[in-house]
């Protein structure tokens, strides 16, 4: 039963993406939960650029890596442009999958009273925090479902 409830995880943590992708103009968009046992966060849904080809899903970082990193620990959302300049920026995960964005947007999800994970936006149009604070509320609620359906 694992298998469904992970299956409907994913298909709405892909949508949640897909929506963060519309909603912002951005030209991909990704949901990263944290894996506790190692510390890493997990890409767990990817939408828009490169959504086919499937490089980046199930990837892995450290939890403290880039504006990701920064996001899960502070739990503060954060915007920034002009990343090829910005110290912080994970150049290596951008370049492991032929990313070169101008822009990222991250906000935190929040799930059982801790930060589960990040949604992240690359090249979003103006002000995306708003939409995606809000995609990111939904995020929380799919992840209350699927635990919810996991105890039945």
């Amino acid at each position: 039963m694992t298998v469904v409830h992970d299956g409907i995880r994913a298909d709405l943590l892909h949508a949640i993406a897909q929506v963060a992708c519309a909603a912002t103009g951005g030209r991909s968009a990704s949901v990263a939960l944290c894996d506790h046992m190692t510390d890493e966060l997990v890409f767990v849904a990817v939408a828009g650029e490169g959504e086919d080809a499937g490089e980046l899903l199930g990837g892995r970082f450290g939890c403290d890596v880039g504006y990701a990193g920064q996001v899960f620990h502070t739990g503060a959302s954060i915007e920034v442009h002009d990343l090829w300049h910005q110290p912080r920026f994970a150049r290596e995960i951008a370049a492991e999958v032929g990313a070169e964005p101008d822009a990222i947007a991250v906000v935190p999800i929040v799930h059982g009273g801790a930060i589960a994970g990040v949604l992240s936006v690359l090249d979003p149009g103006d002000d995306p925090l708003p939409a995606l604070m809000t995609l990111a509320a939904h995020a929380t609620a799919a992840l209350d479902v699927c635990a919810a359906l996991a105890r039945t």
